[in-house]
């Protein structure tokens, strides 16, 4: 191995003495794990008893628990640059909710004091759970990457189906370079978020919003959605934004009707009244929490996490929800999912009502094709049809509506069948 290509590798380091000055500057002895990226002089910035609380942190987490997990990585100075660690608990729970992961990098994006990526998941309730955690220098594919195949390593290298990120420059390479099978989307919510700042001082902003909004929610097969976006470009002269440039560019990433064949496990907010999953520490983390206080704090975030997911387990064993019709296959859903689970299959249960009518136009081998009528949400008066598919050869059901991918059941699919 040459010289050069020594200085490519991504360093894991395990441990780690502090420098008396306390300055961010860590002596090592180090483990090296392969990988072909330039390192540059990023570093964290530290204050002063920050490097002793990160040192202090995770001795303390090692002897509570030794399969505690972490990785520090430095640059060619000796500074510390990026942290990984992750608790026994993590992957178990990866392995029971890791088809979905995802990446959250809000602290980064709204300049926290605290540089936390977090690593999180879904659980049989629908709530957030934590899958590892990351301190990285700043936004740059370099980190990304050392902070993937930190995380990637720990889950033994089994990679998840689905990520989401949010939209990010640096990201979306570091995905394409670590995780190439993964299906990684754009989180629609932080798109949405970023519709004032980026679009607000257009001429017309607010019809151009709506024309915005109703190509991403209301259209239900590709070509709709291509046809709203080119009316919103004509009408508004904004073909030439930037922003809605890359968007476009991106778009089978995070328009949910380029997305029916993904499993997003409830992760992904595709309706105007669902919202992304978030990180399971956001509560306990703002603007100017100190580096210090989050680290001394993060014990007990995790126990409240965890609390939350016992309470919700012992009140679907012991409680059970009010059914909303007289179908068997109601009651045989009410036994198998948690409560917040079977409540939410609740919504396309009573969705049943509004679809007005069902019929057969189609057969193509083992495929049944049904059209179903239903009355449109936002405007009772009005109704749409909607595809539903049945594969007879393997009993599987897809439906067209764009949110029904998402959800335990559809509305549509109960009423054909």
């Amino acid at each position: 191995m040459t010289g050069n290509q020594e200085n490519q590798k991504i360093r894991l380091f395990r441990t780690v003495i502090i420098d008396p000055d306390d300055d961010g500057k860590l002596n090592i002895d180090e483990g090296e794990f392969g990988n072909t990226i330039d390192q540059s002089n990023n570093h964290l910035i530290l204050k002063p008893g920050d490097a002793q609380a990160i040192l202090s942190f995770f001795n303390h987490l090692q002897l509570v628990n030794p399969d505690f997990f972490y990785v520090m990585d430095l640059n060619e100075k000796g500074c510390l640059w990026n942290v990984f660690w992750a608790e026994a608990r993590c992957k178990a729970t990866y392995g029971y909710f890791g088809d979905v992961v995802r990446i959250d990098t809000a602290c980064l994006i709204s300049k926290y004091e605290v540089p936390l990526v977090v690593f999180a998941g879904v659980n049989h309730h629908g709530q957030s759970v934590p899958l590892g955690c990351g301190l990285v220098a700043g936004e740059t594919v370099d980190s990304f990457i050392w902070l993937l195949r930190s995380w990637l390593t720990y889950m033994v290298g089994r990679p998840p189906h689905t990520i989401i990120i949010d939209q990010s420059r640096a990201m979306q390479p570091a995905i394409a370079d670590v995780l190439p099978r993964a299906s990684h989307c754009i989180s629609l919510s932080h798109i949405m978020k970023k519709v004032p700042e980026k679009l607000g001082g257009l001429h017309a902003y607010e019809v151009i919003k709506k024309a915005f909004t109703k190509a991403i929610y209301q259209s239900s097969r590709i070509d709709d959605f291509e046809i709203a976006w080119e009316d919103m470009m004509l009408c508004h002269g904004v073909r030439d934004h930037k922003w809605l440039q890359t968007l476009h560019k991106n778009r089978k990433h995070w328009v949910p009707v380029y997305l029916k064949d993904t499993f997003l496990a409830g992760m992904f907010g595709v309706t105007l009244r669902e919202r992304d999953v978030s990180s399971p520490f956001d509560e306990y983390l703002s603007n100017h929490t100190p580096l210090k206080e989050f680290l001394d704090n993060y014990n007990q975030c995790l126990k409240e996490i965890y609390q939350r997911e016992a309470l919700a387990d012992s009140e679907s064993r012991n409680t059970s929800c009010m059914l909303k019709s007289r179908f068997y296959f109601e009651m045989q859903l009410s036994k198998i999912y948690t409560n917040p689970i079977f409540v939410k299959s609740q919504i396309e249960i009573e969705g049943m009502f509004s679809c007005l009518s069902t019929r057969q136009v189609g057969i193509d081998g083992s495929i049944i094709t049904y059209i179903v009528k239903e009355r449109e949400v936002e405007n009772v008066n009005e109704a749409k049809d909607y595809e539903v598919m049945f594969n007879t050869a393997v009993a599987d059901v897809f439906c067209g509506v764009v949110y029904s991918i998402w959800r335990a059941s559809c509305a549509g699919t109960h009423y054909v069948f």
